[in-house]
């Protein structure tokens, strides 16, 4: 976790749900908060909690991002973890776009890519971002993601197509960590 007087990172738990279903407004869909058909999701506040009370949630994998006066600005989560084939999936969500400037959005990038890089040794980060999300595009960048292609018109919603854009950060120090379970 990460603590300071600007950012707090913590697990994320149930009782964050009535909060986390702001991310799944229907007026602009978020790519990380995609179905594997590529569909918006429209889950209920139960549901989420219901999410977030799973081992995969208790294991520490969502994080809940809080300014220094304890608002809750955004998530991060590291989705799809495979270290046999030493890659995983971030995600920062900003509650709203003008939150992607604020440190605990900072903070929760360099946590999930501490854990990714740092404690699960994996090679590659992925992350995925719909057309309209240039925002969130440049906040990756400036965390060194770059493109690995686009897939042209692949989501339809709201009268129109999006496209998505997969975006990709090599572990920086190119070593390889394999964690080793038990005693």
């Amino acid at each position: 976790m990460i603590t300071n007087d600007e950012a707090y990172v913590r697990s994320t738990d149930p009782d964050d749900a009535s909060t986390l279903i702001q991310l799944y407004a229907w007026d602009k869909p978020c790519c990380a908060l995609l179905d594997k058909r590529r569909e918006p999701l429209l889950p209920t506040v139960d549901e989420l909690r219901e999410i977030l009370a799973s081992p995969e949630a208790v294991k520490g994998a969502f994080h809940t991002l809080e300014d220094g006066t304890g608002q809750i600005r955004g998530f991060c989560c590291l989705r799809g973890l495979s270290q046999e084939l030493s890659f995983c999936d971030i995600s920062v969500l900003p509650l709203e776009v003008g939150h992607l400037s604020l440190p605990c959005l900072e903070a929760g990038m360099q946590f999930v890519m501490a854990r990714a890089f740092e404690h699960y040794g994996v090679q590659k980060a992925m992350t995925h971002i719909l057309s309209h999300e240039s925002e969130l595009r440049e906040f990756y960048e400036r965390h060194g993601f770059k493109s690995a292609g686009v897939q042209r018109e692949a989501l339809f919603t709201q009268g129109r197509y999006h496209d998505i854009e997969a975006l990709v950060c090599w572990n920086p120090a190119g070593t390889r960590r394999v964690l080793q379970e038990g005693p």
